[in-house]
């Protein structure tokens, strides 16, 4: 099973926003991009410095700064994650598109319902923050926007155990400080608890839309005699790989013939070879007499 359905209309199609911080384009990334254009998406790709964009010459590069007026002293002492995280929230107040990681493939063409598009991780779990588009007078978007303004704040949702080391830290250090004590905390806990707080939880689509596959078990995505059916509904729009938990085996060698990844990448037009994966070919059956 590959992508579902292709749409070549750009023109009801809301546009994608995504963000890279440093020079190399990772494949994925490059393939994240390629999945949404396939599907009708115009994309924008904000940068820090210009990647390499070679075989992406349709997606419009935009320097960062021209959304998030940022210092060199935070783009050097914050991690390209909380970068992001920061971000997203004034590219989403203000722009028109919608937020998407670089990790996500876009399966079928998104769409914003009453002016949100954001999803569980997967049942009981926070509010992911991969897909990402709010109402420009969301009071969650606000506040949040508000909140990470200020270098001093202490987050709410700061788990206490973690409270007396941030707050042992220089006052103009705490909201980065916890960022680093607290991995996640100004992306999906921050998004999940100001959702939460003004009522507009409500308005998250079930894990299957955006986020069908938990990260624990990605690499589906990579095994020829697996697949994503039973992960995969009439209701999924986005397919969450999450980089990060990736295996680095898969990350430096061509997907196997016949994994959904490597089905994808055709079905798509990604070509590999501009990112220097090691070759492989896919393991034969052999008779065995014992």
């Amino acid at each position: 099973m590959t992508a579902g359905g292709t749409n070549t209309e750009t023109s009801d199609l809301p546009p994608i926003g995504m963000l890279w911080v440093g020079k190399t384009l990772s494949w994925v990334a490059a393939m994240s991009m390629r999945s949404f254009m396939k599907q009708g998406h115009k994309v924008t790709l904000f940068h820090t410095d210009t990647p390499d964009m070679t075989g992406l010459e349709d997606v419009d590069l935009v320097p960062a700064r021209e959304i998030f007026d940022y210092s060199d002293s935070f783009l050097a002492s914050a991690r390209p994650q909380v970068f992001a995280d920061i971000f997203r929230l004034t590219m989403v107040r203000d722009t028109d598109m919608i937020w998407s990681d670089l990790d996500v493939l876009c399966y079928r063409p998104f769409a914003v319902r009453a002016g949100y598009l954001v999803g569980y991780e997967y049942p009981g779990a926070d509010i992911n923050n991969g897909v990402l588009r709010l109402p420009k007078d969301s009071p969650a978007l606000n506040e949040l926007i508000a909140c990470f303004s200020d270098p001093a704040y202490v987050p709410e949702w700061l788990p206490k155990r973690a409270l007396s080391k941030v707050m042992a830290l220089p006052e103009n250090e705490r909201l980065l400080g916890a960022s680093e004590i607290i991995t996640p905390l100004l992306g999906p806990r921050a998004l999940t608890y100001m959702l939460i707080k003004h009522g507009e939880d409500q308005n998250a689509v079930p894990f299957e839309v955006l986020n069908p596959v938990p990260w624990v078990l990605n690499d589906v995505f990579f095994n020829p005699h697996g697949g994503l059916d039973g992960w995969i509904t009439k209701h999924t729009m986005g397919l969450h790989l999450y980089s990060s938990k990736i295996r680095r085996g898969h990350k430096k060698r061509v997907p196997l013939v016949g994994s959904f990844m490597a089905e994808f990448a055709e079905d798509i037009g990604f070509d590999f070879a501009p990112y220097g994966l090691t070759p492989r070919s896919t393991p034969r059956q052999t008779e065995w007499a014992h």
